[in-house]
């Protein structure tokens, strides 16, 4: 009975420490890549920019509105959009393009149907989501995944 609770443990630690590798790669590469350290004070809107990052990054497939975010968050759209730019040299939606085809690439690897990964993504028109990807990699969807079995 010893030897099976020890096993249990060691498990637990072990399923524990893989779970910590993970958030820390997640943190990692989804890290805001803003133009200050994080030593600076930030301002109220460098505030704003980084929750609508840290939004983007975790609702990119739902439908946004950059006025309904802008306003949220207690800015009109235009001020909000000069200052995101300024900080991630993208804007709102530009940014959050990125984001959704960045998830796509890795959902792409699945074997979730182009139309699938797209609604995932949260781009409810598949030629839609076709073109950006293009636009963006230089191939569509279904040659990005043929490129991957090669």
């Amino acid at each position: 009975m010893l030897g099976q609770q020890s096993g249990e443990m060691v498990t637990a630690l072990a399923t524990d420490g893989w779970f910590r590798i993970l958030l820390a790669e997640f943190a990692r590469l989804n890290a805001p890549k803003l133009r200050y350290s994080s030593a600076e004070a930030l301002t109220d809107s460098e505030r704003a920019v980084e929750q609508a990052i840290r939004w983007f990054q975790t609702q990119y497939m739902l439908p946004v509105s950059i006025d309904k975010l802008a306003a949220s968050l207690g800015y009109h759209r235009t001020h909000f959009t000069k200052v995101f730019k300024q900080l991630t040299s993208l804007s709102p939606k530009q940014y959050i393009n990125q984001v959704r085809l960045e998830r796509a690439k890795e959902l792409l690897r699945t074997n979730l149907s182009v139309e699938q990964v797209g609604n995932s993504c949260g781009f409810t028109d598949p030629l839609y989501f076709s073109k950006q990807f293009k636009l963006w990699t230089g191939e569509s969807p279904s040659q990005f995944r043929e490129g991957l079995r090669r």
